[in-house]
């Protein structure tokens, strides 16, 4: 028979993935234009987060809130 190339997946025990948690973060990006709050946009980055909030502040935007969102709860990160 042929040989066969040895795999350099290396593979963990199921219980081991099981058990991790992984947590995600999401920021939010709220502005306040004529008293209505809308959703600027979403990012996994804080520093993108705060580049999109300054141009919504620099195109008129009276008032943007960073938002953290981890598993689901919304944290306010910033207010510009």
């Amino acid at each position: 028979m042929g040989s066969r190339a040895r795999s350099s997946i290396h593979l963990r025990p199921i219980e081991s993935i099981l058990t991790k948690t992984m947590i995600f973060e999401l920021y939010e990006v709220w502005a306040e234009e004529d008293g209505l709050e809308t959703l600027v946009d979403t990012t996994q980055s804080l520093k993108e987060a705060r580049e999109i909030a300054q141009e919504s502040i620099d195109n008129g935007s009276e008032y943007v809130i960073i938002y953290r969102e981890v598993d689901g709860e919304l944290e306010v990160v910033e207010e510009l």
